[in-house]
């Protein structure tokens, strides 16, 4: 965990990023890393169809932190495996 402010592209940061004040707090920013990978993903993948995206946008773009998957998770994922 580090203290961070709002830095990085406004659109794809999570909500926990976007909603800190001023003052320096301690957030998650793995966490925040997966929002944004998601968020990512999202931006460019809208219309699809596949399975695995769709799980992935699912468990990434939660709005509550704790609940999002650790990087790890993606390693073994089917859509990461698939490339």
């Amino acid at each position: 965990m580090f203290r961070i402010g709002p830095n990085g592209s406004q659109p794809y940061s999570a909500p926990e990023v976007t909603l800190i004040s001023l003052r320096h707090i301690t957030i998650n920013t793995t966490k925040a890393d997966v929002w944004s990978w998601g968020a990512v993903l999202f931006s460019h993948q809208r219309q699809t169809r596949d399975p695995h995206l769709r799980d992935i946008l699912r468990n990434t773009l939660v709005i509550d932190a704790r609940a999002r998957p650790d990087p790890s998770w993606f390693l073994d994922h089917p859509y990461t495996l698939s490339f």
